[in-house]
């Protein structure tokens, strides 16, 4: 019987060990594994001759050293998924269903080698009518996707989460901010059963980028980006881009841009974007209002139509920060939410947004928590 693997504190010339190296009897059997990547130099000095050796680089290995330690140590329930130690968020991915993606990284922040290569899981949930998780076990081999980078020059950003992100029927595609100034990372997590994903430098846009869209008729993605901006005459104009992106190339093209110089609330910052077949969102905050301005992506025309936070479904202070929301449209009503979470309808057809956490120093489960809905009529 293998001991819980929980790390203690290491180096990299002093590689992490089971707490436990033997079993009751004392007669020398293995009861422990180390991970030989998780330090650049791992040895055994330290360690039990009989502790076992795993690579979890190595997709086999990491496959068994997740099942050993989270069968022995971790009985999470099945709102929750085990996460070994140093496994990192990347991000939530929803379709509009009741159905929410999780994708996290195992990280190996002493071996710089093997964590180029490190694991991106990805596991699925159903949210039921009470709004709590359910894992789909089904989903996957062993009830997730273990995918790796289809190349080694181009990494995932370190404790980012992402600009924007968007799922489709075969894979979730995010955008990133690059280390280089001002440039982003799109990255593609395939869930037809490919094993790699893809990622790819693209050039900076002109403005903030705010959400991800996909045309299914075209299947094309577009980046729509925001611009506060002075004209001639020193009034500022809000400019609103779409870019369509390649997978392919570095350069994004621009297929639109929308002024909104008819707003009635141009003091107001911009805070949040969404899409609804042929209609652009526009949600803006000041000191004491929340506005919702609708955009015809067809005539270029803000309509006179707005919703004030007067109409909405819960009347909540937004935090002051910066960060971005994505307007989500559905059944008549838009729903607002922040880039660290993603939104869900359970089965009694009522909005969600949550959010995730696990110890990621440690391992450990999924905890889930409900976010204050923001939500006004369409």
């Amino acid at each position: 019987r293998r001991s819980h693997p929980s790390e203690r504190s290491g180096d990299e010339a002093h590689p992490v060990c089971s707490q436990d190296t033997t079993n009751e009897n004392d007669d020398n059997t293995a009861t422990g594994f180390i991970d030989t990547a998780a330090f650049r130099n791992t040895t055994a000095d330290n360690c039990s001759r009989n502790v076992e050796r795993l690579n979890t680089s190595d997709p086999a290995d990491w496959t068994v050293a997740y099942q050993t330690f989270c069968s022995e140590h971790f009985q999470c329930s099945d709102s929750g998924s085990c996460h070994l130690p140093h496994d990192q968020l990347l991000t939530f991915a929803g379709a509009g269903d009741n159905t929410v993606l999780q994708l996290s990284r195992q990280r190996y922040p002493f071996n710089s080698d093997a964590d180029k290569a490190g694991l991106v899981r990805v596991t699925r949930f159903h949210v039921d009518k009470d709004g709590s998780q359910i894992i789909d076990k089904t989903f996957g081999e062993n009830g997730f996707l273990a995918l790796y980078p289809n190349q080694m020059d181009t990494l995932l950003p370190e404790n980012v989460m992402p600009i924007a992100q968007v799922m489709t029927q075969s894979e979730v595609v995010t955008l990133y901010p690059s280390a280089t100034d001002g440039d982003m990372l799109l990255a593609r997590f395939p869930l037809n059963g490919e094993k790699n994903y893809d990622i790819t430098n693209i050039s900076r846009t002109a403005g903030r980028p705010f959400f991800i869209s996909f045309d299914k008729v075209n299947h094309q993605y577009g980046i729509w980006t925001h611009q506060h901006i002075a004209d001639s005459h020193g009034e500022f104009q809000d400019i609103v881009r779409h870019y369509q992106p390649w997978f392919n190339q570095s350069e994004p093209e621009m297929v639109a841009e929308y002024n909104l110089t008819g707003s009635g609330f141009v003091d107001a910052p911009i805070i949040g974007l969404g899409l609804n077949n042929q209609n652009l969102y526009v949600a803006r905050k000041n000191n004491t209002d929340l506005v919702v301005e609708r955009l015809d992506l067809l005539t270029h025309q803000l309509d006179d139509r707005h919703a004030t936070m007067e109409n909405a479904l819960e009347s909540v202070t937004l935090d002051e920060s910066k960060i971005n929301y994505t307007l989500y449209a559905k059944d008549n009503h838009l729903v607002m939410v922040p880039r660290d979470a993603t939104f869900a309808f359970d089965q009694s057809n009522r909005f969600r947004v949550l959010k995730a956490e696990w110890p990621e120093y440690t391992g450990g489960c999924t905890i889930w928590r409900s976010e204050k809905l923001r939500s006004t009529r369409n």
